[in-house]
């Protein structure tokens, strides 16, 4: 449920099996799959695992930072 809220979505049913798409600004969800295909190819050491600041989407609209 504390995804919803982030989110600002009141179910959960709204965002579950849906692509994580939903929850990114279009500048970056455009480009999603894309990143998926190169980062699969890629061997596990050449993924970095440093913290990185990626923008998530609210249902409103308003797109604000977070940090994986």
């Amino acid at each position: 449920m504390s995804l919803c809220k982030i989110f600002g979505y009141n179910k959960k049913e709204e965002i579950i099996n849906h692509n994580i798409k939903l929850l990114q600004p279009t500048l970056f969800s455009d480009h999603h799959d894309e990143f998926l295909n190169v980062t699969i190819q890629k061997a596990p050491d050449q993924i970095s695992s440093r913290e990185r600041q990626i923008f998530g989407k609210h249902y409103s609209g308003y797109v604000f930072p977070l940090w994986l």
